[in-house]
């Protein structure tokens, strides 16, 4: 069934245009929403949390699905997704099919907790899984509301789901290397990674993509860990990126993680048609030798 429609998103059905999927559901839900809507068939509320954290309190009927199961380390590499056929068995375990109506929560102390919730949404929607969103403000809000908390477990019936896998959302590095020069690089790493004044240790090299842009994904979070209202974070689009919706984008970070909260906006809240995530980012770039950065520069 449609889910109902409450004044209490109207904000959201005002500011948010058109999005690249067909959707029953928005991009982003408040906990208002999403406490009238706990009982609606059809949703599942996925908790992203780690297994204890889950066990001490959860959104009622909320499943737990934790980060580190759908983006491990692979080919020595952070943050990467699973092969095809892990990540049906995963999913398929999750109870989650192609036509559920998703909500994403998570802790939001940290930028990489905050950036979580939109990684898990990339490899939703990688699978052919169109209806997820996530609920603005997630447990730290819910919780500061005191809005209703479960210790019990929830049921989860698994399915036998095959997957549409959307390949192109993703990106790899021949990929990036060949459309060097032709499409539009978004680093969403903060200014001092993007410039190459520090590095994570992971990564080989200081600096960037050459001719990328600096958008940092932290800017899209408020203090407390929710969302900065829409209509700022799409005041950012214009001077950095541009207005056409058709532009190729390639966001990235240092290992796709981050990145994913440009992707989640852009291609979800704000309609740009033609954003890929390079998953490996840097940390993959920075191994071949040949690819150009630039670093200490504007």
């Amino acid at each position: 069934m449609q889910l109902k429609k409450f004044s209490s998103i109207c904000f959201f059905l005002l500011l948010i245009p058109t999005v690249l999927f067909a959707r029953d559901i928005n991009p982003i839900v408040d906990t208002v929403w999403m406490e009238t809507n706990l009982s609606t068939q059809g949703l599942i509320i996925v908790d992203i949390r780690k297994a204890e954290e889950y066990k001490e309190g959860h959104i009622p009927g909320a499943v737990n699905l934790i980060y580190g199961s759908v983006a491990i380390k692979r080919n020595n590499l952070d943050n990467e997704l699973p092969l095809d056929d892990d990540l049906t068995d995963i999913l398929n375990n999750a109870g989650l099919t192609k036509k559920s109506k998703v909500v994403i929560y998570n802790r939001v102390d940290s930028l990489p907790e905050r950036v979580n919730l939109a990684r898990v949404a990339w490899t939703l929607a990688y699978a052919g899984i169109d209806n997820v969103a996530i609920l603005d403000g997630g447990w730290a809000k819910w919780t500061t509301e005191k809005k209703a908390v479960s210790k019990d477990p929830s049921t989860v019936k698994p399915v036998t789901e095959a997957y549409t896998f959307n390949k192109k959302i993703i990106i790899d590095r021949n990929g990036v290397k060949s459309r060097l020069g032709k499409a539009l690089f978004l680093d969403s790493r903060d200014p001092e990674f993007y410039f190459g004044s520090v590095k994570q240790p992971y990564v080989d090299k200081f600096g960037r993509i050459k001719g990328a842009v600096l958008l940092p994904a932290s800017w899209i979070f408020n203090k407390e860990g929710g969302f900065r209202k829409i209509d700022e974070i799409k005041s950012y689009l214009p001077g950095t990126i541009g207005t056409d919706l058709n532009k190729e984008i390639i966001v990235y970070c240092d290992s796709g993680r981050i990145s994913s909260a440009w992707w989640y906006f852009l291609t979800q809240v704000f309609g740009y048609k033609n954003v890929v995530m390079y998953d490996s980012g840097i940390m993959d770039y920075a191994r071949d030798e040949s690819l150009p950065t630039d670093k200490l520069s504007w």
